[in-house]
Formats: C-alpha cells, structure tokens, sequence
C-alpha cells in the first residue's frame, strides 16, 4: 500500500515476517489499526519483537506527528482526530464502485470547520446497498453526479452539497459554519482571496454578491437533497459570506434564534474621517457591537493586539457604543450567549421579532 503515514496491509506483513500475534501485541505500540487488515507505524518501536514492523515507517513526518500527540497525553487534539480519520477514509480497502463518500466523511476530507463532532463511522451513499459494519455505515441513497466530486480514489460529495448534509447528521447549529464557509469560498473564490478582502474591507456590494452566489450555486443543491430541504433553504436565507470563523458564524446564528433584528456584520466605524475599527457585529439603533475572541489569536499576535484593542474599546466607548466581547465557549453556548447579551444590553429585548 502508499508508504505516506506508513499504511500497510496484512497481507505486507505477513510477507514481510510479520506473523498475526506479532500484528496484535503492537497494536497500541507502535501499530495502529485503520480498518479490518490495514494498518499505521506511528513509532519507531525498541520493543525487539517488533523489529520488522520498522521497516514499513518511512514517513517520518508521521512519526512526528504521533510523537507530539503523545505528548500531549489526554489533552483533545482535534486536528490529530481529523488527520487520522482521513487516513481511515482513504485506506478503506472495500468501497463499492457506486459508492460515495457524503455527509460528515465528505466535510472532513473536505476541511470543512467543524467542532469536536464523533469521528466513529465512514458515512457512504450507495444507489442499491445498504450495510452497516463497526466502521463504515452504508446507506441506499442516489446522489446526482453533479454533487459529486473525486478526492483522491475516493468519489465525495462536494463541500457544498457535505455542509448542508450535515444538517441531518450533526444538527443546525454545528453545521452553520460549515454552510458559512462555503458561502465565503463560493463568493470569493478562495481562501487567500478571502482573507485578502478581510484585511482590505469588503467590497460595498458584498450583500448582493453573496445572495447571487448561494441562488446560483447552493440553493439548487439544497433542492436535490432527500430529505431536508426547507431547513437547508431557511439557513441559507440568512447564511453570510462575512463571517470569519467559526465562532462569528455560530454568533451569527445565535441572535437568528434569539429572533434579533438589526445587527450586520462587519462594519467599518469612523469618527469623522478617521477610521476607528472594523467590529464584528453591530447593532446601529441601539449602538451595540460585538466583538468575537478567538482563542488562539493573542498567543499568536501578543500584547500588541490586545493594546489594539484596547485601544479601539476606549474610542468606541468615547462614541457612545456600548462594546460586549464574546469568548469561543460563548458563542457555542445559546443560553450563555443570551445571558451575557440581555444583561449587557437589556434594550436589545425590544428588537426581538420585529
């Protein structure tokens, strides 16, 4: 088998002098097991026994890899958890030749942001046959070709058609920001194009561009599901291609079902002709923006973007704004989130619904 991540069949082994009990005493060793007969070398073992096992890990970069999530002992590692489910997907050595890959197994593969979901099962469309097996879990369901896409030896549906799948599978909330991201990558056409438009400002017709985008290209696909439709449609109707992570879109979602209206996403504040800030959300008849902390970005940037900010929050408040900051856990929690919005801003109560 392709000696990245160091894959390796039964059959290699047993070729190899690798004899079944010797396979069974390195599993949670050096060995680990990907589907019925096939395998991953995560480690350069010392065990002797294992000695033959050494020369199938030729990936050192995977090595690497499993050395740091070792390392890190109990502590979740979602990136770890995706790579190796992934890996599980793409070794799977019994896919039919109808079969394609859909739902959470296609928004994986296709790096869809997602939040600790259960990486238990590989989830297959197939037109005639169903099964389910400790790994993968087969269901009778025909997918338009056009939904489809190759990733490798894999047929997958497209990242488009994926993020609305997960509606069914995951729920609502925890598919949004995928639907959001592809809203984003639709619009803009990448990644770096979207990042350019984040830093620069984004263009004043955005709103526009973005509800073309999703008539054009994803509400079609909405209309081909099974089953779902009027859901997927409803959270397209108010999905943004402004949102900028995961926790912006879960924000976003957040005051759609606490039914407030008002707020609008990425807006430039200035005093004058002084440009101030660009906010995450703000709320103009009530003069309250929010702002989305994401964890990781002052270890990344340090005490120079917290002065930033703290700078930016005192000419704001100096303009009458009344500022909240919302952290990850926040935006992931509904009742919290509401909590700390209501007691912040009590008046925003009276836009509920309208």
């Amino acid at each position: 088998m392709d000696s990245m991540y160091n894959v390796v069949a039964t059959r290699e082994l047993n070729a190899a002098g690798v004899p079944s009990p010797i396979i069974r005493q390195a599993l949670g060793c050096c060995l680990l097991k990907l589907s019925y007969g096939v395998y991953t070398v995560v480690r350069m073992c010392a065990d002797p026994r294992h000695t033959r096992l050494r020369q199938f890990a030729t990936d050192a970069e995977w090595l690497r890899i499993n050395e740091e999530h070792r390392a890190r002992e109990n502590a979740f590692d979602f990136e770890y958890a995706a790579l190796l489910y992934k890996l599980k997907a793409s070794s799977y050595p019994h896919y039919n030749a109808d079969d394609v890959l859909f739902g959470l197994t296609a928004a994986v593969l296709h790096d869809l942001p997602l939040f600790r979901p259960a990486l238990n099962h590989i989830f297959v469309a197939h037109p005639t046959s169903h099964s389910s097996g400790p790994l993968v879990k087969r269901r009778v369901q025909r997918i338009d070709e056009s939904d489809v896409v190759t990733v490798g030896k894999m047929r997958v549906t497209t990242s488009t058609r994926a993020s609305l799948e997960l509606i069914a599978q995951i729920g609502e909330t925890a598919a949004y920001p995928a639907i959001e991201h592809v809203v984003r990558l639709l619009v803009f056409s990448s990644a770096e194009a979207a990042d350019r438009a984040a830093r620069r400002g984004y263009p004043s017709d955005i709103a526009d561009r973005t509800r073309a985008v999703i008539e054009r290209s994803m509400r079609p696909v909405a209309l081909r599901l099974r089953k779902g439709q009027q859901r997927a449609l409803q959270l397209l109707d108010s999905a943004d291609s402004r949102s900028e992570s995961y926790a912006e879109s879960r924000c976003a979602l957040n005051l759609r079902m606490l039914r407030i209206v008002g707020f609008e996403p990425q807006v430039d504040v200035f005093e004058g002709s002084r440009w101030i800030a660009r906010v995450d959300f703000m709320h103009r008849e009530t003069g309250t923006i929010l702002f989305i902390d994401g964890t990781t970005k002052y270890v990344h940037n340090g005490f120079a973007l917290m002065r930033k900010e703290a700078a930016q929050h005192n000419a704001l408040t100096s303009l009458d704004y009344r500022v909240l900051r919302f952290g990850f856990d926040d935006t992931i929690d509904l009742e919290r989130f509401a909590t700390i919005l209501f007691n912040q801003a009590p008046e925003l109560r009276r836009h509920i619904g309208r």
